[in-house]
């Protein structure tokens, strides 16, 4: 109960609001953001006290009060396991509360028995070897591919899986400065990148040299390394040979495509079941589907953000537009259409301040935007921040309200916006290819013409007219991160798939007659990892099953069903009927064949034998009484139908339906309805 007066109350307010608005200017603002945590921790409001000092311990990890008060509010929430991890920070914690942590952690060690096992997420792949591939590789990158493939490779170890990275070496995108245990710079690029612009060898015959020199150390490591599953991902300068020393011994790979071209010809497309190109968006796919390569299959793993680590509790302030740019300093990302708008806004007379943060491989172009930051009169207005590891970039976000994501060509996907938004950032976005997909207009960002520099400020201007709906789609676009791109999922998109090309595997082995795994164990993963809605993929999958196994009547049935969601009756028709011969006995697939000679042929007679031969499995069977009942009616057949509705109530006297049918048929539950009638009776009247 609050024992505070009105006046004290009033006070904690204002208080409470002027901490918002310090955090708010600042979201690394140790002692706001301190003082607020504090505050909500005195008020009783555990939760978000909990919030706050979490990001408070990731800016100062050293502080042993801050962890103190962690794990203080942790109790309070019930998160006794992250409570003790807490209070395991407190050392030096200060005279007297030492011994009180001490107190605390045994207390709760002896409250956990059991809930530690509770904290291990149930794995999706068992521990495999698994070899990653990529053109470029931090600290040498560009444009940050190789560092999404970096995390991507950070999160399947800490999974559990043995990881070992080739890729190239390339000092002059960076520096490696420390010892780099199971990443091989070993393969050597067909190019270079000169001030943002990719040439290729002008060598053929040194080309060749390389890709057969890059394909005997891809061998290499595949004798001593003996990986199970590879991740392949930019291969421009590679070659498509890397696939062959792959495919040729049984290695699943998975291609994750993050640029708009696959690094192969059409006619160099893998045709082994053993190949998955996975895109990092919904547009990346259609356009390759668009350039005529031929693949079965292309699944969608978009690169999302560790958005928790990026994600901020408090929004940021809205005094002003302070607008980031992050991203490659390039003219295709678009910077200087910002230049243009911002000068529009200031034309107007609008209030901001803007940083461009990013790295560039063109000095030139980089020197013209700071020429054109003083012909615009803008110095005090817009700087340049240069590269910004992770960790600083956080901190750059705390600072900003907007994110500008003004790119001129057809973006992939683009992790900065979901970086942002998970920061609370209002995203701006030219919206171009695969971005569009991480931005609602008007819901969780805005979007504008791309090249349209008059339309970038227009956006900008209507967010200051409109503060109450800028914050509302500021927070809309931090859910929308946090739920839709969190890069936890995108793993695990990465591992089912792993787990669908795995049983590819397995098939082809039985199939060429290598007994791997028994029918049951084989046919229940096929169905474990293709579960998410490919139907055409589970098809592909089942006749080859099928091809194995050809007496397996559950793979039947499930191609029947499969089939008729493709609209392929005559397929669908051909695996029921096959289902019913092989397992007569089975209800569930008798069932399934009546159905659709009922609903989906319009073949009466045949759908009614099948359904009385239910009933033969299974008296009880409601749902078929019921059918067989209104068939029944349908062909003027009344004292069949009284009998099946009959039938339903023997077994659920409170069947509304079937009581209403006996009610227009005019019987209500006389002493004629009902379980006088054996199933050869019914076949005698003619209905079976």
């Amino acid at each position: 109960m609050d024992d505070s007066t009105p006046c004290e109350r009033n006070d904690l307010v204002a208080e409470e609001d002027n901490m918002i608005k310090a955090v708010g200017l600042n979201r690394h603002d140790l002692v706001a953001l301190t003082g607020l945590a504090h505050l909500y921790y005195r008020k009783g409001r555990f939760k978000e006290a909990y919030e706050l000092f979490q990001e408070t311990v990731s800016l100062d990890s050293r502080n042993s009060s801050l962890w103190f008060y962690l794990g203080r509010c942790c109790e309070e929430l019930d998160k006794r396991v992250e409570a003790i991890d807490a209070y395991g920070y407190c050392t030096g914690a200060g005279v007297g509360r030492e011994c009180q942590v001490e107190e605390r952690m045994a207390a709760l060690r002896q409250a956990v028995t059991g809930v530690e096992s509770q904290r291990i997420p149930q794995k999706i792949l068992s521990p495999k070897r698994i070899l990653v591939i990529n053109n470029l590789y931090p600290p040498q990158e560009l444009g940050g591919y190789g560092r999404l493939m970096c995390d991507f490779a950070n999160i399947l170890e800490r999974r559990g899986h043995d990881i070992y990275v080739l890729t190239s070496d390339t000092p002059y995108l960076g520096c490696v400065d420390k010892d780099e245990p199971n990443i091989n710079r070993g393969l050597v690029l067909c190019g270079a990148w000169h001030n943002g612009v990719s040439k290729l060898i002008n060598d053929n015959n040194k080309i060749l040299q390389i890709v057969k020199g890059n394909s005997e150390k891809i061998c290499n490591v595949i004798r001593e390394f003996r990986p199970e599953l590879c991740l392949l991902g930019n291969i421009d300068f590679l070659s498509h040979m890397v696939f062959e020393p792959l495919l040729k011994n049984g290695i699943p790979v998975i291609h994750h495509l993050g640029n708009e071209t696959t690094g192969y010809n059409v006619n160099d497309t893998p045709r082994s079941n053993l190949y998955r190109l996975a895109t990092a968006s919904g547009w990346l796919r259609d356009e390759i589907i668009r350039q005529g390569y031929p693949l079965k299959e292309i699944s969608i793993i978009y690169p999302s953000a560790f958005v928790e680590e990026f994600r901020m509790r408090i929004l940021p302030a809205l005094d002003k537009l302070r607008i980031a740019y992050a991203g490659i300093v390039l003219p295709y990302k678009g910077p200087h259409i910002l230049l243009e708008a911002l000068k529009r806004l200031y034309d107007l007379g609008v209030d901001f301040s803007c940083s461009l943060a990013g790295t560039s491989t063109d000095k030139k172009f980089v020197d013209q935007l700071k020429n054109l930051v003083v012909a615009y009169g803008l110095e005090n207005k817009i700087d340049f921040v240069g590269f910004l590891p992770r960790k600083k970039l956080k901190g750059f976000f705390a600072r900003h309200n907007v994110l500008a994501f003004p790119s001129v060509f057809q973006e992939p996907f683009g992790i900065s916006q979901v970086e942002a938004m998970a920061a609370g950032l209002t995203v701006v976005s030219s919206g171009t290819g695969g971005a569009r997909e991480i931005v609602e207009h008007s819901v969780s960002g805005l979007i504008f013409e791309s090249e349209n520099s008059e339309s970038l400020s227009r956006e900008l201007l209507w967010l200051v007219e409109n503060p109450e709906k800028w914050r509302k789609i500021a927070r809309q676009g931090q859910n929308r991160a946090l739920n839709e791109f969190d890069i936890e999922k995108s793993v695990d998109r990465l591992e089912q798939e792993f787990s669908t090309l795995i049983n590819w595997r397995c098939l082809s082995a039985q199939e060429q007659g290598v007994c791997v795994k028994s029918p049951d164990v084989l046919y229940g993963e096929i169905g474990k990892v293709m579960r998410d809605g490919r139907q055409k993929e589970m098809i592909r999958a089942l006749e080859t099953f099928l091809k194995i196994y050809p007496g397996y009547g559950a793979a039947h049935n499930d191609l029947g069903v499969l089939h008729s969601k493709e609209g392929e009756k005559e397929k669908a028709l051909e695996h029921y009927e096959q289902a019913a011969r092989l397992e007569p006995e089975n209800g569930t697939f008798q069932k399934n064949l009546a159905d659709f000679y009922y609903v989906e042929l319009g073949r009466v007679e045949e759908a009614m034998e099948r359904y009385v031969k239910v009933l033969g499995i299974d008296p009880t069977d409601i749902d078929v009484l019921l059918i067989l009942g209104r068939i029944c009616v349908s062909l003027d057949q009344s004292d069949n139908a009284k009998f099946f509705y009959g039938r339903v109530l023997e077994i659920e006297p409170w069947n509304v339906d079937a009581r209403e049918r006996l009610d227009e048929l005019g019987e209500g539950q006389s002493s004629e309805v009902g379980g006088r009638r054996t199933g050869k009776e019914v076949d005698d009247s003619g209905i079976g």
